[in-house]
């Protein structure tokens, strides 16, 4: 009986360590900016990351100042951005970002991107421009058309089932919305303290009453 019970427990045992999940590096080798395979990929402080509807994965490098891109190859190219700082819209191998943070990916295969330190958010499209759709440069709050909207450095973002994008203004401490129009609005989040090292706080309530303490992640 003794030794049924013992192959009973080893059994058991060996079931459930059988089940438990392995974890592996999927991509990424040592710090830098390097494509080709995923496994000898360089980054450099990755954020946000998005799937596309195919399985290609999107990426925020942030120190990198760029976009990267994991095929379903599992090969790394990188989608937009010099690898410089500062601001520039066009081609997207010459567009330039400051520290990109949030990503995601619409049905059409268009990139959006919370531009940091730029406050804004930008697109790249499916044929490889980047345009802003949102944000003037300067931190602050005012919704409206994209053009004359501020943001206080944006993060995470994600879109709903009918194409609103839905961003995680930090420093704003709320939770802002683009419509498919351009529009861009308070979606919750409320309170006066406002900026960088500002003391958000946490309610739960109504979307205008609710309060945020730095918004950060995305969803995908």
């Amino acid at each position: 009986m003794k030794q049924i019970i013992l192959f009973s427990l080893f059994i058991l045992t060996y079931a459930i360590s059988k089940s438990q999940n392995y974890v592996e590096t999927y991509s990424g080798s040592t710090g830098g900016l390097q494509n080709g395979n995923r496994l000898t990929a360089k980054y450099n402080n990755l954020a946000g990351l998005a799937i596309d509807k195919v399985g290609n994965i999107y990426l925020a490098d942030v120190d990198n100042h760029c976009i990267r891109k994991i095929d379903t190859s599992g090969n790394v190219t990188t989608l937009a951005g010099a690898g410089i700082a500062g601001f520039q819209d066009g081609n997207a191998s010459t567009a330039r970002f400051n520290q990109p943070w949030g990503i995601a990916v619409d049905d059409s295969f268009n990139v959006f991107v919370s531009d940091f330190l730029n406050q804004r958010i930008r697109k790249i499209s499916y044929q490889g421009i980047v345009s802003t759709i949102a944000g003037t440069g300067t931190a602050g709050l005012k919704n409206g058309n994209g053009d004359t909207a501020q943001f206080n450095y944006p993060r995470g973002m994600c879109f709903d089932n009918l194409g609103n994008l839905y961003i995680a203004d930090s420093w704003n401490h709320r939770i802002r919305k683009i419509n498919q129009q351009g529009v861009v609005s308070t979606f919750a989040g409320n309170g006066i303290s406002i900026g960088v090292s500002s003391a958000g706080s946490r309610l739960d309530t109504t979307n205008a009453l609710a309060t945020f303490y730095t918004p950060n992640g995305n969803y995908f």
